[in-house]
């Protein structure tokens, strides 16, 4: 029970962050495509690596 709990809290603070950094990387790409296009495959992996069983709430762009 506690456990499904916190990771649902672990999700949601992920999700945040995620949302965070996609604005952020599209932000930059008016600056850079290439920047952008690598920073976004990390954070996307990383992100993927952050909630690896349950992947949800990632958009596709």
């Amino acid at each position: 029970m506690r456990r499904r709990h916190l990771r649902q809290r672990v999700s949601r603070k992920v999700n945040w962050r995620l949302k965070i950094s996609i604005t952020t990387l599209l932000l930059l790409t008016n600056h850079s495509r290439l920047t952008f296009q690598k920073q976004f495959g990390l954070t996307i992996s990383y992100g993927i690596s952050m909630i690896h069983p349950q992947i949800q709430g990632i958009p596709v762009l």
